[in-house]
């Protein structure tokens, strides 16, 4: 399950962003990869893919800064 979520989430990052790197980056944002419209977007991405709402305190760069975030993130709502 988590690599198939690994692979769609790469896929909603890079419908976003096609020609970023974000397999090799550990930080989105200090990699110039993804800003705060991109987040606002992918979350939108995210929500309509996986059917999930994803909570207010739950957004925070903490949690899209890199791919492990972000499929750590998704596990609490999966």
């Amino acid at each position: 399950m988590v690599i198939k979520m690994d692979k769609e989430v790469i896929a909603i990052l890079k419908s976003i962003e096609p020609n970023s790197n974000f397999e090799s980056s550990t930080d989105f944002f200090e990699d110039e990869l993804i800003d705060s419209f991109g987040v606002m977007t992918l979350i939108t991405l995210l929500e309509r893919h996986f059917h999930i709402s994803i909570r207010a305190e739950d957004i925070s760069a903490d949690n899209f800064m890199n791919l492990e975030c972000i499929a750590l993130l998704l596990k609490k709502y999966i």
